[in-house]
């Protein structure tokens, strides 16, 4: 995966969980389900998701186009416009991506935002740091 990342120039993120009537259905049957954020597109059939793609993506220096969703869990890692590009509708891709090969100059400084701030800010020795901040303040 990594290899093929390094390749490529933009990467797609959706930071959705696509789910199934039997998904929604068993969620429905958890007492109180509506009181958590993560269900409140429930009918969409979609949850959210953060997974590394987005930190992959910026310390591979490769442009990440988020898909917007109404969580933008992408905006609580990295500022859109100024280390992503948001896109809304999978039918926009085609001329986004075209746009952005054909013009990438006006993209390089986005695509060098998220790499400094994945490299320097969401390292493991800032993590664990984090993690033992926390801990002392118990």
């Amino acid at each position: 995966m990594w290899n093929l990342l390094r390749k490529t120039k933009i990467s797609l993120v959706t930071n959705h969980a696509y789910l199934t009537e039997s998904h929604v259905e068993n969620v429905k049957s958890i007492k109180n389900w509506q009181k958590c954020e993560a269900f409140s597109h429930l009918d969409k059939y979609c949850v959210p998701q953060y997974k590394t793609r987005m930190i992959e993506s910026a310390v591979s220096r490769a442009l990440m186009l988020v898909k917007r969703n109404p969580w933008n869990i992408g905006a609580k890692w990295f500022e859109p416009d100024k280390e992503f590009i948001y896109f809304d509708r999978d039918e926009e891709l085609p001329s986004l991506i075209e746009h952005i090969s054909s013009n990438w100059h006006q993209y390089e400084k986005i695509v060098e935002n998220a790499f400094i701030k994945a490299t320097t800010k969401y390292t493991v020795e800032n993590f664990i740091n984090f993690v033992k901040e926390n801990l002392d303040d118990e």
